[in-house]
């Protein structure tokens, strides 16, 4: 499946007046459209690459729309889509700072006691004091 089939509408908020509504088909078929023809700012290109798409054969209200209407539903469309891409940043940069902090504030795992109360042992350590720490006892 193509993009125009799995892309994600953003919650948009659709004008007032009942004869002037886009779908949300119709706004992916004009996101997809701007980006794959590179067609932002050329209305009229839009216009003629609607009313040429496959996907919009049937679809008169989407093929009778006029370039300024085009204009004006893909400046609000651009606008919602980096709203949520700036809200996403947002949140990961949160998410990577939370778990910076987290990372800082914990215990290394030495210093960590485990439920026995005894220190944790370093990996490839036997716990048991080196030859050079040990005192002679004779036997």
């Amino acid at each position: 499946q193509g993009p125009l089939r799995r892309a994600h509408r953003p919650a948009a908020a659709h004008r007032a007046n009942k004869g002037d509504l886009f779908t949300p088909e119709e706004d992916r078929i004009l996101v997809c459209l701007c980006h794959q023809y590179d067609l932002m700012g050329q209305w009229d290109e839009l216009k003629v690459a609607v009313r040429r798409c496959p996907l919009c054969r049937f679809d008169y209200m989407l093929k009778s729309r006029s370039a300024e209407e085009l204009r004006r539903r893909m400046e609000t469309l651009t606008r919602q889509l980096v709203k949520e891409r700036d809200q996403e940043i947002a949140r990961t940069a949160a998410r990577t700072a939370a778990a910076a902090a987290s990372a800082k504030s914990a215990p290394a795992p030495a210093d960590r006691p485990t439920a026995t109360g005894r220190p944790v042992v370093a990996k490839g350590s036997t716990g048991a004091p080196s030859a050079a720490g040990r005192k002679h006892r004779p036997e």
